[in-house]
C-alpha cells in the first residue's frame, strides 16, 4: 500500500508503503512490516518541515498518537501529550487552561512529537526549556523515557536527529500556573504593556507571524530554510565591515547572524524562478508557487547557498529534513 506523504510545501511525493499509526501497537505492527520488506521506517506528523522526493523509497508512518493528560498541578504543570497532536491547538489549550510558558511558539506549524526533534523556538524561546521527558519506541518495539539532558538539545538541533531508530510517541512538558512572559523581542515588547495578559502574548505573537510568514494552506511553504549562522568574531567583523546593516547576536559558539537578512542582502527576495521563490516578507521562507518538485526547491536552495558562500564566506545549513 503506497501513501502519498503529506508535506507543507505541497511536493508530490510517494511512499512505497505507509500507513496511520493510532496506537503503540500500531506503530509496533508497522515496523515490522518495515523490517519485512527491507524498508526504512519514516515517521512523519504533518510533513511542516521536511523535503520530500516524488519517490521514497520507504515505510511511511503518519503519527496520530492523540491525547492530552496533566498529570499533577500545582506550581509547576506536568502535561503528557500524545506526538500526533497539533501543536498550535496544543499551546492554545495550555493557555486557556492557566498553563504558561509556551506562548511565544504559537502557530508553529506541525505536530507535537516535531517539537523535541527540530527544538522548535521563536521569539526567545525555545521548546528544550520547558520538556521533562520524551517517551519514545525503539527499532524493536521497546518503550522508555528519555529525559531532557538524554535529549541532547541545542539550537534547532536534538539527538532524535541522529537515533532515527526512535520514534516519539508523547512529550511530557513542565509549564507553569505562574505567568512569566519572555518580551525580549522587540516586536513583542513594543506591543505587550506592563498590563498585559498571557492571551495578549499570544495573540501578539499569532499577529506578528501571519504578518511575516506565509500560511501553508494558503502558500506552500516548509518555514524557515536555513538556520541562522553562528561565526567567529574575526570572521563577524569582515562582514559587518561591509555590510554594516547586518544584525549579530552574541552565541556560546561566536556570533550568531540572521540568514534572512543575508539572504535579503543578496537580492534574492527579488530573484524567483519559475516554481519557487522567497516570501518578500521573509526570504528564509522558500514557497512553492505551484508545481515545484523537491529537485526544484533543492536546486534553488543550492544556489542561495552558494551566492552566500561566495559573498560572506558563510555557509547556511537547511534546516528541513531531507526525504528521497
Amino acid at each position: 500500500m503506497t501513501l502519498a506523504i503529506p508535506n507543507t510545501l505541497g511536493l508530490p511525493s510517494v511512499a512505497t508503503l505507509g500507513g496511520e499509526a493510532r496506537s503503540l501497537d500500531d506503530l509496533r505492527s508497522y515496523q515490522e512490516m518495515a523490517a519485512e520488506a527491507g524498508l526504512e521506517f519514516i515517521v512523519l506528523g504533518e510533513g511542516s518541515n521536511i523535503v520530500a522526493a516524488e519517490e521514497v523509497n520507504a515505510f511511511v508512518c503518519l503519527n496520530r498518537l492523540k491525547g492530552i493528560s496533566v498529570v499533577n498541578e500545582n506550581a509547576e504543570v506536568s502535561i503528557s501529550v500524545g506526538a500526533g497532536e497539533n501543536w498550535h491547538e496544543f499551546v492554545l489549550f495550555c493557555t486557556s487552561s492557566g498553563y504558561y510558558g509556551l506562548e511565544n511558539l504559537a502557530l508553529i506549524p506541525g505536530a507535537v512529537g516535531a517539537a523535541p526533534i527540530q527544538n522548535i523556538g521563536a521569539y526567545g524561546v525555545e521548546v528544550a526549556s520547558f520538556i521533562k521527558t520524551v517517551e519514545v519506541m525503539d527499532s524493536k518495539g521497546d518503550v522508555f523515557h528519555l529525559d531532557a539532558q538524554a535529549c541532547e538539545f541545542s539550537y534547532r538541533d536534538s539527538v532524535f536527529k541522529r537515533l532515527r531508530n526512535l520514534t516519539i510517541a508523547s512529550v511530557t512538558f513542565v509549564l507553569s500556573s505562574e505567568y512569566r512572559p519572555v518580551l525580549t523581542y522587540p516586536d513583542i515588547a513594543e506591543r505587550c504593556d506592563e498590563k498585559h495578559h498571557a492571551r495578549d502574548l499570544l495573540e501578539t505573537v499569532i499577529d506578528i507571524r501571519r504578518a511575516k510568514l506565509p500560511d501553508p494552506q494558503q502558500v506552500p511553504n516548509a518555514g524557515s530554510f536555513f538556520k541562522n549562522p553562528v561565526v567567529s568574531d574575526a570572521l563577524r567583523k569582515e562582514i559587518l565591515a561591509l555590510s554594516p546593516e547586518l544584525k549579530s547576536f552574541p552565541d556560546a559558539d561566536g556570533w550568531k547572524l540572521s540568514a534572512a537578512q543575508l539572504i535579503d542582502l543578496a537580492g534574492w527576495k527579488a530573484n524567483p524562478t519559475e516554481k519557487v521563490s522567497c516570501w518578500h516578507n521573509q526570504p528564509l521562507v522558500l514557497t512553492n508557487l505551484g508545481g515545484a518538485t523537491s529537485s526544484d526547491v533543492l536546486d534553488f536552495a543550492e544556489k542561495i547557498q552558494s551566492d552566500i558562500a561566495q559573498r560572506f564566506q558563510i555557509q547556511l545549513e537547511v534546516e528541513p529534513s531531507l526525504l528521497s
